[in-house]
């Protein structure tokens, strides 16, 4: 993977364009691109009204978020004794009730790197209208739609401790 991005990424400066970027992507309208920054899907600082977007860091998240299946890209797949000793991994860290019970929502603020495979979408907005509910009877101001703020998801996952 890495000698195609390397390829991809071989004649632009270190510094990219909104433009550029687009182009890199092979998308058709950079307005995609700007949501894309803005929602911290693509790696990029903003200073006032200009994105800066630097090459190598976009290179790097494409790397490791390429979905590949192991194997796919030269690296051997997991054998059978590591696919065990992970899924042992997991059932021990699952075994103890009282860390279930105080796992945060899918909707707590985590880093993207962070998250975990997101819930049924059911489920999340389950979770989204407890939160939005919490926050109304505990003296909380915010919209019946659109985003809540960290600072409420926090404030509600502290609450359920």
């Amino acid at each position: 993977m890495s000698r195609a991005l390397d390829t991809l990424f071989a004649d632009l400066p270190s510094r990219l364009s909104v433009e550029q970027l687009t182009d890199v992507l092979g998308l058709s309208d950079k307005t995609v691109t700007y949501r894309w920054l803005r929602d911290g899907r693509m790696p990029a600082i903003r200073l006032g009204g200009t994105w800066i977007i630097f090459r190598d860091d976009i290179k790097e998240h494409l790397e490791k978020n390429y979905n590949t299946k192991p194997g796919f890209d030269g690296t051997p797949p997991p054998s059978a004794d590591e696919e065990q000793d992970s899924q042992t991994e997991l059932e021990d860290e699952g075994s103890d009730e009282a860390s279930d019970q105080e796992q945060e929502p899918a909707s707590a603020a985590v880093s993207k790197d962070d998250r975990q495979p997101a819930e049924s979408t059911g489920s999340r907005r389950g979770e989204l209208q407890r939160i939005r509910e919490w926050a109304k009877n505990n003296g909380y101001e915010l919209s019946s739609r659109g985003r809540i703020s960290h600072s409420i998801v926090n404030a509600y996952n502290e609450a359920q401790k």
